[in-house]
């Protein structure tokens, strides 16, 4: 009987010192971490938000080039534009005498020239390249290919102002912006794209 308390009393003891141990290294573990400045990872952390002006939130992350987000930057000043797009772009001569500043995105296929009537600070026009897709519309369709993707929209005849410039153009309206489509024949691919500012709405 004494033979087998002392075999439980030994036991005991050794589960004691095992615990002790493991605790003892545990604890030596994260004194570790602490020492060298890494924190544990927190599994809940969220993107941190930045703020506009007018105090609606901003996430970098967050840029598609659809007509939404194209219609928010219309309603921005330039330095919120900047924030959302990032500094990752190139100063470019754009506008018809080519004597003008575009922002120049080609990550997002995009060009932006501010100064509109009114507010200098605000984009006039966003010139797109073929990777830009509205709502399914992009450089290279035809009017009736675009149509079927917005169908609310308008073709007209218009007078080039250089002589490559394109003779016809699709239209469409949405809210704070108009969505400029140009063909040089009116069954012709499309071969430019831009996003202007929609004056008749303030």
């Amino acid at each position: 009987m004494y033979h087998r308390l002392g075999v439980v009393f030994i036991s005991l003891m050794l589960i004691l010192i095992f615990i002790s141990c493991g605790t003892e290294k545990l604890i030596n573990e994260v004194n570790s971490l602490a020492t060298n400045g890494i924190e544990p990872e927190d599994n809940n952390s969220i993107p941190i938000k930045e703020a506009n002006k007018d105090g609606s939130k901003i996430n970098k992350n967050e840029f598609y080039q659809d007509i939404e987000n194209f219609n928010k930057l219309f309603s921005m000043p330039s330095a919120d534009v900047i924030n959302w797009l990032g500094d990752d772009y190139r100063i470019v001569l754009v506008g018809i005498e080519y004597d003008e500043e575009g922002y120049q995105y080609e990550q997002y296929g995009i060009t932006i020239r501010f100064g509109s009537i009114g507010n200098s600070d605000a984009i006039n026009v966003i010139y797109c390249s073929d990777i830009v897709d509205i709502c399914g519309a992009r450089i290279g369709m035809t009017f009736s290919q675009i149509l079927d993707y917005l169908p609310e929209s308008e073709v007209f005849e218009i007078r080039p102002i250089e002589p490559d410039d394109p003779t016809f153009a699709l239209i469409h309206e949405y809210e704070k912006i108009i969505i400029w489509f140009g063909a040089s024949e009116e069954n012709g691919k499309t071969t430019k794209l831009e996003i202007r500012r929609n004056n008749r709405i303030r």
